[in-house]
């Protein structure tokens, strides 16, 4: 059951991702009516297995991760654990992009724009290791710790 793509991760992991999937939030759902069915030109899965942690949302050929986040993890004790999953999830090579459920709710189409940026961009370096022989090993997972937290301007409200 977990192949390269889950690295490691147990069935218990894996059980809970189908529960997960299942029970999809608001805004969870929001963003994977967007991302499936390869729409941004990459298959992206929804509440992967990757070690012990399950990803909202997974693209296996960039190694990209795209969090959505609840309020929940606004609260100390979930930033730590957030940070030491990415520190962790950065060190198996995944690039992890974070959006707020605010930020999908607010401005869902900013959000995908952002998603499309991050994708373009990680495509453009994929390509660009696999033409240069001596950088392949640096895109499949150097230990560095690059985690993309989205910041999106707020419009002005109506007056």
């Amino acid at each position: 059951m977990a192949t390269s793509m889950h690295f490691r991760a147990s069935k218990t992991i894996f059980q809970y991702a189908e529960t997960l999937r299942k029970n999809m939030t608001q805004t969870e759902k929001i963003i994977w009516e967007r991302l499936s069915k390869n729409q941004l030109g990459v298959k992206v899965r929804r509440q992967h297995p990757i070690e012990s942690y399950i990803a909202d949302f997974y693209c296996h050929e960039l190694k990209l991760i795209i969090e959505i986040d609840g309020e929940i993890h606004s609260l100390k004790e979930n930033r730590e654990y957030d940070i030491n999953r990415d520190v962790t999830l950065n060190d198996v090579g995944m690039e992890i992009i974070r959006f707020t459920n605010n930020q999908v709710i607010n401005g869902t189409e900013q959000v995908m724009e952002e998603i499309k940026k991050k994708i373009e961009e990680l495509k453009r370096a994929r390509l660009r290791s696999l033409q240069n022989p001596r950088l392949r090993r640096g895109f499949r997972g150097t230990t560095k710790i690059r985690i993309v937290t989205a910041t999106i301007a707020k419009p002005p409200s109506p007056l």
